[in-house]
């Protein structure tokens, strides 16, 4: 079974300066938005483990992530789901110039323009955004993202033994590369939800599967993003990384391939900053708190209004398809018949018989 496919890639974006977009200076846009995460389906995220050796040989029981007794998403984590969208839909660079399969590097060919941010000096949106690491180069982006924390009186967990759960496999190009051009990405890889109780589960417990506590359907986590000294088109992005569009979800946690994280998030207050005027008396420069109706509408206008230009309709007509919700309950996920694959090496795999 195949849970997933690809985005394709658009024009590679423009890489700009940040150099005098750090937190000390006043310019571009600074504001917080206080979000939601809703789970539509089981959502699971680990709890720290310590290292041991043969754990791979072993079955596991997984416990939520939590801080003391709250169950909580880290931000690491959200901003890791967020920044997947923002590099598809904005053309941005790909973090791993090589994917590593079993300690070997497999290698494809970047379009140009693709290859890693490693100059603060020219980054592509999502390093603007996120941050960068690289080669003793640091920049730690101008979006932060809180943990999410759950609203306790609507978290319950149910245990799922999950089926096998294994690692992705670059070295398959006939699914990561198109035939005809084998060393080149397919383009950006994202999973498919499933309907909500749908999730791959397994009788027998081994070392090649988990047991989690998952957080039912209908868990709540609350969070906040600051961002600060954003370009309009780049706090366009970010809004559309976090609201997506009504018919659409986004993806947390562990066992994505296996049905579990479908997750809404929403975004219930925004507060623009203006950075001079807080410094110039105590408690100023907040803008007034949009809420409901007057909010949905401020963030779809400022979207529409400053989205990217290179926003195009091929990848993010394959984003819609992919993570479309509910999921169309006629669509049966499989490896394609491989003589038809052979000769439609550029159809979506969702489509083959």
């Amino acid at each position: 079974m195949n849970p997933y496919d690809f985005v394709r890639l658009p024009q590679p974006a423009e890489r700009i300066s940040v150099r005098k977009q750090g937190h000390d200076h006043f310019m571009g846009q600074s504001g917080q938005l206080a979000c939601r995460l809703t789970a539509e389906t089981p959502l699971f995220v680990p709890g720290y483990r310590a290292e041991a050796a043969g754990r791979s040989r072993q079955h596991e029981h997984l416990r939520f992530c939590r801080d003391g007794q709250t169950p909580i998403i880290p931000g690491t984590s959200l901003k890791g789901v967020l920044r997947s969208v923002a590099e598809a839909v904005s053309g941005s660079c790909f973090i791993y110039d090589q994917l590593l399969y079993e300690r070997r590097a497999i290698e494809y060919d970047l379009p140009g323009k693709y290859t890693h941010c490693e100059d603060p000096s020219h980054l592509c949106p999502a390093c603007r955004l996120f941050g960068l690491l690289s080669r003793g180069e640091v920049f730690s982006g101008l979006v932060a993202v809180s943990d999410a924390r759950a609203v306790m009186d609507t978290f319950e967990t149910e245990t799922l033994t999950l089926d096998v759960l294994g690692a992705p496999k670059p070295r398959h190009r006939p699914f990561y590369a198109p035939l005809r051009q084998p060393r080149q990405p397919r383009g950006r890889k994202f999973y498919y939800h499933y309907p909500p109780g749908d999730v791959k589960t397994r009788v027998k417990k081994d070392g090649q599967n988990k047991t989690v506590d998952a957080a039912k359907p209908g868990a709540i986590f609350r969070f906040e993003i600051e961002y600060a000294n954003l370009s309009e088109p780049d706090l366009a992005l970010l809004l559309y990384t976090l609201i997506l569009e009504p018919d659409m979800r986004h993806k947390v946690g562990m066992g994505k391939p296996l049905g579990l994280g479908s997750a809404r998030i929403e975004v219930l207050c925004w507060q623009q900053l203006n950075r001079e005027a807080r410094y110039r008396s105590l408690g100023g420069g907040w803008g007034e708190a949009l809420e409901g109706e007057a909010l949905a509408q401020a963030v779809t206008s400022y979207v529409e209004q400053h989205g990217h230009p290179n926003w195009e309709d091929g990848p993010l007509d394959d984003l819609r398809r992919i993570w479309r919700w509910p999921p169309s309950p006629s669509v049966s996920i499989h490896y394609p018949d491989w003589k038809w694959f052979k000769d439609n090496p550029d159809t979506p795999l969702e489509h083959a018989p």
